[in-house]
């Protein structure tokens, strides 16, 4: 069965199958208690951090 795939969505699977994407998926894993409860604002402020999500 063949699938389709738009530009984007071709784009997408390239990236996360690449070392940034892994890494991205890792860097969520092991962030994930802060990322649920907020507490990496916390974080933000104590170290004077900017938080920025692209996309």
């Amino acid at each position: 069965m063949a699938v389709h795939l738009t530009q984007q969505q071709a784009e997408t699977l390239r990236w996360v199958s690449s070392g940034d994407g892994k890494f991205g998926r890792n860097l969520l894993c092991w962030n994930s208690d802060s990322c649920a409860n907020l507490e990496y604002k916390k974080d933000v402020r104590r170290l004077r951090v900017t938080v920025e999500r692209a996309g």
